[in-house]
């Protein structure tokens, strides 16, 4: 078993009360000892925090991944408490496992970080706006807004980078479609936009999609676009 089951086990053991005196305290032990592990168990307590943030359609995912791995026996996940924390464990256990290379709070700062560093162009739109929509963080508002804009472009495989780049960003991060972001990725990056940024998303999109190669050929194509990279992404890439 990898380190990362073994984590999952025990956090979810503990989470569920289902450790005796003895492996408390061992849990306790290599806690102080093991960073990951740490890192890991602060996720799923922040995850619970703000899980109420959280859509539908996100708990949705989970529950059908979790009867997925249920099916293929992957893994014997142990779901406690309410249907609200069985998700959030969920939702914890596919990140750690790395079926997902940033867990659900990792993805939102993605999106508010890009949307930071774009805030003066994003204020010039008006109300209503998928612009500020991304403002105001209601991204899946922005989402058919951008839809329809691009929409309007007829017979244009790469028609308006701007609006490209914002459409799959949302369609990586927020709607969890890397296959859908690809397309439009591409042909931000053919048009020499936004390039380290876009490299970067790409690179992730093709994980997702567990098309590694491509990826590794990518940043082959980009090196500076390593150290932006998440750490799963980084190790995906190595091996």
């Amino acid at each position: 078993m990898n380190d990362k089951h073994t984590n999952t086990d025990l956090i979810t053991r503990f989470l569920g009360g289902l450790l005796n005196a003895d492996e408390h305290q061992d849990f306790d032990k290599k806690l102080q000892q093991d960073k990951e592990l740490a890192n890991d168990l602060a996720f799923v307590l922040a995850t619970n925090r703000v899980l109420q943030q959280y859509s539908n359609e996100d708990v949705a995912l989970f529950e059908k991944a979790a009867q997925k791995l249920r099916q293929t026996r992957i893994v014997r996940l142990i779901l406690v408490g309410s249907a609200s924390v069985a998700a959030a464990i969920l939702g914890i256990w596919l990140y750690m496992s790395g079926l997902y290379l940033l867990n659900p709070i990792e993805r939102k700062q993605e999106i508010a970080a890009t949307v930071k560093q774009k805030e003066g162009n994003l204020r010039t739109a008006g109300g209503g706006s998928w612009q500020q929509d991304l403002l105001q963080t209601h991204y899946q508002d922005a989402l058919p807004k951008l839809k329809a804009e691009l929409d309007t472009y007829v017979d244009q495989s790469c028609p308006n980078e701007d609006l490209q780049f914002w459409y799959g960003l949302l369609l990586l991060f927020e709607r969890k479609e890397p296959a859908l972001a690809i397309p439009q990725f591409q042909c931000v990056l053919e048009n020499k936009y936004e390039v380290e940024t876009t490299a970067k998303y790409l690179i992730l999109a093709l994980l997702e999609t567990k098309q590694d190669t491509r990826a590794r050929q990518l940043l082959q194509q980009y090196p500076f676009v390593a150290n932006k990279l998440p750490s799963k992404a980084l190790k995906r890439l190595k091996n």
